[in-house]
């Protein structure tokens, strides 16, 4: 056959598998370079303040995109408030404002630029999960403990205090929380690819996308700022030639699948994907695979 009429074909059905299944292709996929060897054993986790991405992986780091390298902001170990920094497993962003965390205690800068510690109340809850991360939000951080409780975290004048912010007991689907992110309100991923959103500690809605092929194992929830959807990581899936995937899925469940492109250089750059970055107002998209760094855009 002519190898050009048989590519032609290719790109063809390509072009329709993409439709019939709501693919969208990123663009510009390029690898930025590897994390740091601290990062080994443990997913990192990423967030975006504006233009600006930030990375806790055992310490935490701003990428320089000029450079294409990572600065280092806090290290474990370093001594803050007292007691020295453990191992920075999350970060978010909070009124602009980055705060890093390693289970214990929460740390942002202040308006000199220094380093403050907040130590968090975990011995009042018992213990919280090591694999889920602590957000951040007005002035509170927010976890999920060994029992599938969400528990807030806050400070008064007598100290570090917290409270139940919602229960398995009442919400059993709380045992299966794979991931969460805040936007005022907490939307969780659960095991079997729902997207649960508590308000005031209410039940709100649950979503549960539809998509082809289906979900089985996703890992990961990214909240865009300013957006009103979800990004779902699922690093398993294959669909096509491609592997790994992005879910964008909205409150009603409608789904849409973004992938790397087909080109055999970077159609497996999702792969085993564990944590994504995304800011929907300028189209960029960050993630992290098997230790590697990646930035596409929508």
């Amino acid at each position: 056959a002519d190898p050009a009429l048989v590519s032609q074909y290719d790109r063809t059905l390509s072009a329709v598998r993409d439709n019939a299944w709501n693919v969208r292709r990123l663009q510009s996929v390029r690898m930025l370079g590897s994390v740091p060897a601290s990062a080994s054993g443990a997913p990192a986790h990423l967030a975006l303040s504006g233009d600006t991405l930030y990375v806790a992986a055992g310490d935490l780091y701003e990428l320089d995109p000029d450079a294409k390298q990572l600065i280092l902001l806090l290290a474990q170990g370093t001594e803050v408030g007292g007691a020295r920094v453990g191992k920075l497993r999350s970060v978010s962003v909070d009124g602009g404002a980055v705060i890093a965390s390693d289970g214990a205690s929460t740390y942002v800068r202040d308006s000199q630029g220094i380093w403050q510690r907040r130590a968090l109340a975990i011995d009042d809850v018992g213990r919280v999960s090591e694999t889920l991360p602590i957000v951040s939000w007005g002035d509170a951080a927010y976890g999920v403990t060994w029992e599938g409780d969400i528990v807030r975290f806050f400070e008064t004048s007598a100290g570090p205090q917290s409270e139940l912010w919602a229960t398995s007991a009442l919400n059993p689907d709380l045992l299966q929380v794979t991931d969460f992110v805040i936007d005022g309100k907490i939307h969780l991923l659960l095991q079997d690819g729902r997207v649960l959103t508590f308000s005031r500690g209410q039940l709100e809605n649950t979503a549960a996308p539809f998509v082809t092929p289906r979900l089985t194992a996703p890992r990961a929830l990214a909240q865009a700022p300013l957006a009103s959807h979800r990004y779902l990581v699922d690093g398993d899936a294959s669909v096509g030639d491609n592997q790994g995937r992005v879910l964008r899925v909205d409150q009603g469940g409608n789904t849409i699948q973004y992938l790397a492109p087909e080109d055999e250089a970077v159609r497996d750059a999702l792969a085993d994907v564990d944590q994504v970055a995304i800011d929907e107002l300028t189209g960029a998209v960050f993630w992290i695979a098997e230790g590697v760094l990646w930035q596409a855009r929508l």
